[in-house]
């Protein structure tokens, strides 16, 4: 968290406020940082909210509170590149709704960034709606169409947004849910946005930790993606009324998602603590249950190419989990068969 601080203080520019969030953590190091950094720097604010809420009702607070034109999201073990600043200063200068911008992951010490000063260049008009989409339902988006890369509409963190755009639109972040908030709010957030900006510049460094909320052990996952879903259905049905193809694609790739990672942070976690046969009988009810046994009574598996996931549903879909239990003990052979399965494909066709 000291890092993240450090590199949104580095720059002294005094036309930016800051806003430091603490959703009453009971980590004690948090609130000694906050306060340390809000007494060293006074643009800094910061707000410790009464009661754990959530980091959705944290955003909205700082939403609320914030004075500047345009705002923007860093997570507590993430940092931001030297030209951060100047880059959303020179933004704020345009007439964006949303400016989306781009990352890199690294592990340890943090990277040093050489960008060449990218313009900030105008999306088409149609790609606030296919974000939207992708938002809701996990379908890919056509980014080399767009002429983007190493960014995506799923982060909150990669977007500049105008503060007035948020109001006018009544864009709030749902709160209730434990997972793929970001998704949630950018699927609202992109289907109103009319002015889409775009900029090859990394300002965003993510660092990659083991012990992260993406990576960790999470019990009840199922039923937390369960809420998601909800969240989702239910905007496909208020943005998307009248197209059925967004619900199609949303009960087949957010699905895939879903099995994917419930079965990857939940039932052959390698630290779930349940015995073998207790795991077994978790992932017997949850493919049996909905909407997942009706994805596999229908869905198409010629009609996907991710080799790697393909082959984790053929093996749910059989109910296979003594081959899953394996191979999510050694991850890297769902690598392995996805390269060498691609490569037989790849002589076949010629």
């Amino acid at each position: 968290m000291r890092a993240m601080a450090e590199s949104v203080t580095a720059d002294k520019d005094r036309r930016i406020e800051i806003i430091l969030g603490d959703d009453c953590s009971d980590k004690p190091h948090v609130e000694k940082i906050c306060r340390e950094y809000g007494q060293k720097d006074d643009r800094i604010k910061y707000i410790r909210a009464e009661k754990n809420g959530g980091v959705s009702a944290m955003r909205n607070i700082m939403i609320e509170k914030s004075c500047g034109k345009f705002l923007t999201f860093v997570d507590g073990d993430d940092v931001v590149t030297p030209d951060y600043v100047q880059k959303i200063i020179n933004a704020s200068g345009k007439n964006f709704d949303i400016v989306m911008f781009c990352i890199q992951s690294f592990y340890g010490d943090v990277p040093e960034i050489h960008n060449k000063n990218a313009e900030i260049v105008k999306l088409p008009s149609g790609a606030g709606k296919e974000f939207s989409v992708a938002c809701i339902t996990g379908a890919p988006y056509r980014a080399e169409m767009y002429g983007i890369k190493n960014t995506t509409p799923s982060s909150v963190c990669l977007e500049l947004y105008r503060r007035d755009f948020l109001i006018e639109n009544n864009l709030k972040f749902t709160v209730g849910i434990k997972k793929s908030q970001d998704t949630v709010f950018n699927s609202q957030a992109f289907y109103h946005c009319k002015i889409l900006g775009y900029t090859a510049d990394v300002l965003y460094l993510y660092r990659q930790n083991p012990k992260s909320v993406c990576s960790r052990y999470s019990a009840d996952l199922d039923k937390t993606f369960a809420k998601c879903f909800e969240c989702d259905k239910i905007n496909a049905q208020t943005l998307y009324p009248d197209d059925k193809d967004v619900m199609q694609k949303l009960y087949k790739y957010k699905v895939i998602w879903n099995i994917v990672e419930n079965f990857r942070l939940n039932i052959f976690h390698r630290d779930n603590p349940k015995p073998r046969k207790m795991r077994k009988l978790d992932f017997i009810n949850f493919v049996n249950g909905e909407p997942y046994k009706t994805f596999f009574e229908n869905f198409d598996f010629n009609s996907y190419d991710w080799r790697e996931r393909k082959l984790i549903l053929r093996l749910a879909k059989n109910k296979n989990f003594a081959v899953l239990n394996f191979m999510y003990k050694h991850p890297v052979r769902f690598k392995i068969y996805g390269g060498i399965t691609n490569r037989i494909d790849k002589l076949f066709k010629r």
